[in-house]
């Protein structure tokens, strides 16, 4: 059974964050073993780019906002869908 709640729903929001970082920490946790996955989700990064990025989520959205000229919150979902996906990694 899948779960919904509303976007008013506080403990919804909290666990969502929560999911969140806790799906980045696997990522920066990571980083140098997942670099061929993010170059296969990213591909016109260079490795230099990534090793200045260096796990940190901040850096790697804005990187991806100015290489791939999208908004903040399309960079933002983005990384989240990386994050969620490497949860299993």
């Amino acid at each position: 059974m899948k779960h919904t709640c509303s976007t008013n729903d506080l403990g919804c929001l909290k666990f969502n964050k929560r999911r969140e970082i806790m799906g980045w920490n696997t990522v920066e946790r990571n980083w140098k073993e997942l670099k061929g996955k993010l170059k296969e989700t990213w591909g016109d990064m260079t490795d230099d780019e990534l090793n200045v990025i260096a796990g940190k989520r901040e850096r790697l959205v804005g990187k991806i906002q100015t290489k791939y000229e999208v908004a903040k919150e399309d960079a933002e979902r983005q990384v989240n869908a990386f994050a969620h996906d490497c949860d299993s990694c």
